[in-house]
């Protein structure tokens, strides 16, 4: 996702992704977080409001979320892993 093409100072705006692809384009506006597939238990997204709202009083977004950059690096190792890994169907019965 080009955030570039939104026509908005990048250093106000922000990305969060579970696809570290989606983000390549602007990593130092990304936050990665964990894939939701219908777990009502999931709270990834609430921990991090405190974060989310802390931004708000960055002058530029990025220089907070550079600092996490080892985070995109383990998204993109995992991304890279579950690609490879085979899927082996499980027996219902």
């Amino acid at each position: 996702k080009n955030l570039s093409a939104i026509n908005s100072d990048l250093s106000r705006i922000f990305i969060l992704d579970n696809s570290p692809v989606a983000y390549r384009c602007c990593p130092l506006n990304a936050i990665p977080i964990k894939s939701w597939f219908s777990d009502p238990t999931d709270t990834c997204l609430l921990s991090l409001l405190p974060f989310l709202d802390a931004l708000r009083f960055c002058q530029d977004v990025r220089s907070v979320l550079s600092r996490n950059l080892h985070l995109h690096q383990q998204a993109m190792m995992t991304t890279t892993n579950s690609l490879t890994t085979q899927v082996v169907p499980v027996s219902t019965q």
